[in-house]
């Protein structure tokens, strides 16, 4: 349980710095639910991959379908750089699994070493 929260604390971390970079007043406090709407994980995208969100991108997210449409678009984008999909699922992050929310920050940060 401690290694989870060293591991969950040190991915907080490399997110709020990455998307620090694009603007310093946005930031994650708590990793599964700041993710789970898909906003601060398509930000995170953008800057990582230079790419810009896709226009069915649902910028207040306030239902279910609208978030998986979300994630689904950062999966599509984080796909196609190389970041694996193994171990989360769309479902996964919107329903604020931590297992899975780690498996995908951690991939991201694997691909986007700076």
């Amino acid at each position: 349980a401690e290694y989870m929260g060293v591991l969950v604390r040190d991915l907080k971390l490399w997110i709020n710095k990455v998307l620090a970079t694009r603007d310093p007043s946005w930031f994650v406090v708590d990793l599964l639910s700041d993710l789970a709407d898909g906003l601060m994980l398509m930000i995170a995208t953008e800057v990582l991959t230079g790419k810009f969100r896709d226009a069915l991108f649902i910028q207040n997210a306030t239902r279910r379908e609208q978030r998986e449409v979300n994630v689904g678009l950062v999966r599509q984008m984080l796909s196609a750089r190389g970041v694996s999909t193994e171990g989360w699922t769309v479902d996964g992050i919107v329903s604020k699994r931590a297992d899975e929310t780690i498996a995908l920050v951690g991939a991201m940060r694997r691909v986007f070493r700076d």
